[in-house]
C-alpha cells in the first residue's frame, strides 16, 4: 500500500522540490484514513456481538448475592446464559487477536500502531452507540413526569449495560475499558453541552472548532426534534416546563414541586439521582453549566427591560422618582406607607410582571444547581 505514494511523489522527488515532505504527508494521511476505514469492520463486528452480551447481562443474568443458599445455587448459576456470554466473548477476542499480533509499521511517512488503530476504532463505535442511545432515549412525546422518569430509567439501564459489558471484555481485547468509557462519555456530554449553550453566546463555537470533536473519532450530530439543539436542551427544558411556577409550587420541607390544582407531587429531588444514574456525573455538570447560562441570560434580559423602562420611558422614571420622594426620608417610617405602596404597585405592574417571571426562572435554575451539587457530593 505504501507503494501508492511512489507515483504522485516520483516527479517531485526527481526535481528535488521542498514540497516533497508536505505532499508525502498528505498522501500518507489519506492512506491511513483508508486503513482506518477498512479496519473499522472489526469494531463494528465486535459491537454487534457486544450488543448480545449487553442484552444478556442487562435483562437475563442475575447478580450473585454475597450469601446464597445451597438449594438456589443452580438457579443463580444460569449455565446456558453464561455459556452464551463466554461464546460471544471468545468470538470478540478472535476478531481482535489478528490485529493485536501485527507490529508497528510505516504507511508512507506516518508510523501506524495496529493496537492504536484498534482502540480508535473501538472508541469510534462506542461514541456512535452512546450518542444514539442519548439522542433516542431523551426524546419526550407526552411530556409528563412519568415519561421523564421512564425515559431516565431506560437510559440508565442502557448505559449501565454498555459500561458493564465494556468492562467485561476489556481484558479479552487488551484495552482499558473503564478509562475509555469515562473519556468518551465525558467528551460526548461536554460537546453536546457546548453546542446547546451556543444559543446563549454571541461568538458561537461551531462543530469544527470544538475541542471535543475529533476527525478520527467523530461525535455524530443529529437533527433537532424541537427548539433544542440536542438531548441536553430537551432534558433541561422539559424540567423547566414541569416545574413552571404558574402551575406548580415548591415546598422546601418536602423538597418537591406540587401541582397547584390537584395538590399532587409532580417531581422531587430524587430526580437528580435518576439523572446521575442515566447521565453520570458528567451529565449533572453539563446540566449545571447549561442552567448557569440560563441564569445569566435571564438576568441580562431583565436588566435590559429595567433599563428600557426606567431610563428610556420618562413617565416610568417620573413615577419612580415620585415614589422615592413619598417614601423619604430613608431613616424614618413614611406616614402613609401603605397607600404609597398600593399606589406604586398599581402604577408599576407593567414592570413587576417580568420581574416576577425572571425571579422564578432564576430561582428554579439555582435550585437545580443546588440539587446537582448535593448529588455530586453524595456520589463522591
Amino acid at each position: 500500500m505504501a507503494s501508492g505514494l511512489d507515483l504522485p511523489c516520483v516527479r517531485i522527488s526527481q526535481a528535488n522540490s521542498p514540497d516533497l515532505v508536505s505532499v508525502s504527508q498528505y498522501y500518507s494521511g489519506e492512506l491511513v484514513a483508508y486503513v482506518r476505514k477498512v479496519l473499522q469492520i472489526i469494531p463494528e463486528s465486535m459491537f454487534g456481538l457486544l450488543d448480545q452480551v449487553i442484552k444478556l447481562q442487562t435483562f437475563k443474568m442475575r447478580e450473585l448475592p454475597t450469601r446464597l443458599e445451597k438449594d438456589k445455587l443452580r438457579e443463580y448459576a444460569q449455565l446456558e446464559d453464561r455459556y452464551e456470554v463466554a461464546r460471544l466473548t471468545h468470538a470478540i477476542s478472535v476478531f481482535t487477536e489478528g490485529i493485536l499480533m501485527m507490529k508497528t509499521t510505516l504507511v508512507g511517512i506516518i508510523k501506524v500502531d495496529p493496537k492504536q488503530l484498534l482502540e480508535d476504532g473501538i472508541r469510534k463505535e462506542l461514541v456512535m452507540k452512546v450518542a444514539i442511545a442519548l439522542h433516542e432515549g431523551l426524546v419526550f412525546r407526552v411530556r409528563t413526569p412519568q415519561e421523564l422518569t421512564q425515559r431516565l430509567g431506560g437510559l440508565a439501564a442502557t448505559m449501565d449495560g454498555f459500561r458493564r459489558s465494556f468492562e467485561y471484555i476489556q481484558d479479552y481485547v487488551n484495552i482499558y475499558g473503564l478509562k475509555i468509557w469515562q473519556e468518551e462519555v465525558s467528551r460526548i456530554i461536554n460537546y453536546n453541552v457546548e453546542q446547546e449553550c451556543n444559543s446563549f453566546l454571541r461568538q458561537k463555537i461551531y462543530d469544527w472548532q470544538s475541542v471535543y470533536q475529533s476527525t478520527a473519532i467523530p461525535i455524530p450530530c443529529f437533527p433537532p426534534v424541537d427548539e433544542s439543539v440536542n438531548f441536553i436542551g430537551r432534558l433541561a427544558r422539559d424540567m423547566i416546563r414541569m416545574t413552571d411556577s404558574r402551575v406548580t409550587s415548591y415546598i422546601e420541607q418536602m423538597a418537591a414541586w406540587y401541582d397547584n390544582k390537584t395538590r399532587t407531587e409532580v417531581v422531587n429531588f430524587r430526580l437528580f439521582g435518576q439523572l446521575e444514574r442515566g447521565l453520570g456525573t458528567f451529565g449533572l455538570r453539563g446540566l449545571d453549566r447549561f442552567f448557569c447560562f440560563m441564569i445569566v441570560r435571564e438576568l441580562q434580559r431583565f436588566v435590559r427591560t429595567l433599563h428600557r423602562a426606567c431610563v428610556t420611558d420618562r413617565a416610568m422614571a417620573q413615577q419612580i422618582a415620585s415614589i422615592e420622594a413619598a417614601l423619604g426620608p430613608v431613616n424614618a417610617i413614611p406616614p402613609n406607607g401603605v397607600k404609597v405602596y398600593q399606589h406604586a404597585l398599581q402604577k408599576m405592574v407593567r414592570l413587576l410582571s417580568p420581574y416576577v417571571d425572571t425571579v422564578m426562572r432564576v430561582w428554579f435554575c439555582a435550585l437545580v444547581c443546588v440539587g446537582v451539587g448535593r448529588c455530586e457530593r453524595r456520589v463522591s
